[in-house]
């Protein structure tokens, strides 16, 4: 007999994967993620990488980020413009949605 498939909902965006977690998380080392920091693709909180906090957005747009590098071998820059227009489009789609 299988286990059964568990679900679960993200309901809280609060600061709560530390870099290591994200780093492990993404299979990616902290000098990555530092470059994602200051290319503005992941918005940290607490202060210096020992202390960065990051919620479940900036989880999804890391993995995103390393989904991108790895398939079409994108630098940090690219991966920054890449991302924010991935989210718009989405944004479009859920606002054109409702109309």
């Amino acid at each position: 007999m299988k286990p059964p498939v568990l679900a679960a909902e993200l309901i809280d965006d609060r600061p709560s994967v530390s870099m290591r977690a994200l780093c492990r998380l993404c299979r990616v080392d902290a000098a990555w993620v530092s470059e994602l920091v200051e290319e503005g693709v992941l918005q940290p909180s607490g202060e210096g990488p020992l202390n960065w906090r990051f919620d479940a957005h900036a989880l999804r747009r890391a993995r995103l980020a390393r989904r991108l590098q790895r398939d079409f071998e994108l630098n940090v820059t690219a991966l920054a413009l890449v991302v924010d227009l991935i989210e718009e489009v989405q944004r479009l789609r859920r606002v054109a949605g409702r109309w």
